[in-house]
């Protein structure tokens, strides 16, 4: 960070015993050169106790307390490959990006909206048809080979999730969130991105035949 400009400012009571003081400061991002407004400030009213090793004694001390502006983003769990969503599908790409926006700023109910609206999505670019319920687009989804029998149950629950929380405001704790999350992100990656197993399968060179005995 580079410190643009710094000012002090100092306050007290005229009738109390009551003082404080501020300190402002305007830094700029030596990487992106995004301005910053930083601001440390402190009360007489709010004060802690401390050890000093040095005196052996508790002493009396002023927290400062420390605001930014604008504020740090939140740090995404967004995978990387999902940036590449958009090549796909705009569409899909944006509710992708909101579900880890509302899932760094610890929304968990609207992360789990997102991912049923994610899914939902995605079977309709697979070409499901739309007027069938998430569950039947599951069990179509697993008729075309695009879910197994247990992928499919996992998707079960992501989807019952994500009802959940739109229809009745359920919030999955931060653990639980992760492993649906994790669900919906194969699904997607193994749809959109991984070349189909099949074609894997036929790059693999066969096992070469035995020779017979006395050739």
């Amino acid at each position: 960070m580079h410190n643009l400009t710094e000012e002090s400012d100092d306050h007290s009571h005229p009738e109390h015993p009551m003082w404080g003081g501020a300190n402002h400061q305007l830094l700029r991002c030596r990487g992106c050169e995004t301005v910053f407004y930083k601001i440390e400030s402190w009360h007489s009213e709010d004060w802690d106790v401390k050890f000093d090793p040095e005196s052996g004694q508790d002493e009396m001390f002023y927290p400062k307390t420390v605001s930014v502006y604008p504020p740090p983003e939140p740090k995404s769990e967004k995978p990387d490959w999902t940036w590449d969503l958009y090549r796909k599908d705009s569409v899909l790409s944006q509710v992708v990006h909101e579900m880890y926006v509302a899932k760094a700023n610890n929304l968990n109910v609207l992360t789990a909206i997102g991912l049923r609206i994610a899914f939902d999505r995605a079977t309709f670019l697979l070409g499901v048809d739309e007027s069938l319920d998430l569950n039947k687009k599951i069990e179509k989804l697993v008729d075309d080979g695009r879910l197994g029998k247990i992928e499919a149950e996992h998707m079960q629950v992501a989807v019952n999730a994500g009802n959940a929380a739109a229809h009745r405001g359920w919030s999955p704790n931060d653990e639980d969130l992760a492993v649906l999350l994790n669900v919906l992100e194969q699904f997607l990656r193994r749809s959109f991105f991984d070349p189909p197993i099949g074609q894997i399968g036929a790059a693999i060179p066969p096992r070469p035949k035995k020779k017979k005995k006395g050739t």
